[in-house]
């Protein structure tokens, strides 16, 4: 899958991380610790269970701002953030999954 850097904004701070682009995704998906750092009100946030091809488990989701190419582009996202595994490894270097839709 290719891998893009992009910034993600929280309530509290941004943080710029590696994101995986995965066209398959019904969803942009990140670890938990990436929101807690972020600042996000995950106690708050409504739940969704997710399952995938490494397994099943349940998100909390919450719209972020990601910037893609230093602020070229601009775009919100309702993000589930959850425990993952990510291109094979538990705990990645920060990682996001993103994926694009385009809505007609």
């Amino acid at each position: 899958m290719p891998i893009i850097p992009i910034t993600i904004a929280g309530t509290a701070r941004t943080m710029n991380v590696e994101a995986l682009i995965d066209s398959g995704a019904n969803r942009c998906f990140c670890q938990i610790e990436i929101g807690e750092i972020l600042g996000v009100p995950l106690a708050s946030c409504p739940k969704e269970s997710v399952s995938g091809i490494g397994g099943s488990s349940e998100v909390f989701i919450y719209k972020l701002i990601i910037d893609i190419e230093h602020g070229t582009y601009r775009l919100p996202a309702d993000v589930g953030f959850g425990r993952f595994n990510f291109h094979g490894n538990r705990k990645p270097p920060c990682y996001v999954l993103l994926t694009f839709r385009h809505n007609k």
